[in-house]
């Protein structure tokens, strides 16, 4: 955010002026052209794809584990346990509480 942008004098209050403009989500720049989709190819493009499926597959297995009622620590520790395999075994929740009770 630039240095003045809330002095009250510098601000543009007239409707329809310089200020962006949103339409069904998109940002419409001087020129007409819709922005957003231009830079979500120019972020996707920076990005490589093997990152891109590591992030997928991590947050694959967040999901596994909170679906099977593991929340906040304990499912990080089992996403860390089980990261060679796809998925968290089905007996999860049995294999914690065997943990809890040692």
């Amino acid at each position: 955010m630039a240095a003045d942008a809330l002095i009250a004098t510098r601000m543009n209050l007239s409707p329809g002026g310089a200020q962006p403009k949103m339409r069904d989500g998109w940002y419409i720049d001087k020129n007409g052209e819709k922005q957003t989709q231009l830079m979500v190819l120019e972020v996707l493009i920076s990005v490589s794809v093997t990152t891109i499926r590591k992030f997928a597959r991590k947050s694959w297995k967040y999901m596994d584990a909170y679906n099977k009622g593991l929340e906040g620590r304990t499912a990080e520790w089992a996403v860390n346990k089980y990261k060679s395999h796809r998925r968290l075994p089905e007996n999860i929740e049995r294999i914690m509480d065997q943990l809890d009770n040692t």
